[in-house]
């Protein structure tokens, strides 16, 4: 499939990084990523870069290419998946995506060697290299499916601890420099009852919620996001709970950094899209 938009899943680097590929996934992986480069064969498309960060799965078990490149457009490529050729200046297309997909099954799976031949995706001459035809295999597509909805989860009970732990050090931090006051309302108390009722019954002690908003992030292609220092993982990102207040949101992409303010507001919910990304972009720079 060849989609721009938004996917509720994981990408196949951070499916990964928490699970051990079994040789049936990864040959069902295959088998939908080959369908995904047939399409863009069909409409003059190759993706260019494909790589563990730009597949994603949803949690149906459905494959997805992502930030996959236009015809005779400026293109990025990740070196350890890249085609012999390509390395060594040609312009990616049908033929280098196949060998790169043989490289990512290798990494993801090693054991993948002995059920599947992977040399027609590996032939060092691109002519050469050719697609296999497969069977979808319901079950292979279900445990995927049953993995990602685990790891999404997961992340949302991550998610739920961070926004916990924000609101304590909020209330903590509120009351800890509120003490003198407390004293003085107690004091005061004594003095003059009423006012003082007046006043205990309209303080912050009361509120039981922090006031903030929620961001998303929903984009065409994949960034690590930090905001304040806090490490958000890759987009996409759903509905991140932030106390109200002025934010430093930095990204990196493969090819590019950056760094935005943004404003959160009571009972906003901020959708950050390619736009917010363009505008506050800079090349990184080689090392």
């Amino acid at each position: 499939m060849i989609v721009n938009q938004y996917i509720d899943g994981v990408t196949l680097q951070q499916f990964w990084e928490n699970y051990d590929v079994s040789v049936d996934e990864a040959i069902e992986i295959l088998r939908q990523v080959l369908l995904g480069i047939k399409d863009l064969e069909k409409n003059s498309y190759s993706h260019g870069d494909l790589s563990l960060g730009n597949i994603m799965i949803d949690k149906k078990g459905h494959v997805f290419l992502i930030d996959y490149s236009k015809p005779s457009s400026c293109f990025e490529i990740t070196p350890e998946f890249a085609a012999p050729e390509v390395l060594m200046g040609q312009d990616p297309d049908t033929y280098s995506d196949l060998f790169s997909v043989g490289r990512i099954l290798q990494k993801i799976c090693p054991k993948i060697d002995d059920r599947l031949d992977l040399m027609p995706l590996l032939e060092p001459l691109p002519l050469n290299r050719k697609f296999y035809e497969s069977v979808e295999c319901e079950h292979a597509r279900s445990q995927l499916a049953k993995k990602v909805q685990t790891l999404q989860k997961k992340k949302e009970r991550s998610s739920r601890t961070l926004r916990w732990m924000d609101n304590v050090k909020r209330r903590s931090s509120w009351r800890e420099s509120s003490k003198g006051v407390a004293v003085r309302k107690w004091v005061v108390a004594f003095l003059a009852p009423i006012y003082v009722m007046g006043v205990v019954s309209a303080s912050p002690e009361f509120v039981d919620e922090p006031s903030g908003g929620v961001v998303s992030v929903v984009t065409s292609r994949w960034y690590q996001v930090v905001i304040e220092g806090r490490n958000l993982g890759y987009t996409p990102l759903n509905k991140v709970f932030l106390p109200e207040g002025s934010y430093l949101v930095q990204w990196t992409s493969s090819s590019d950094v950056g760094e935005r303010q943004v404003e959160i507001v009571t009972g906003q919910h901020l959708v950050l899209s390619d736009s917010f990304f363009d505008s506050g972009r800079h090349p990184k720079r080689n090392r």
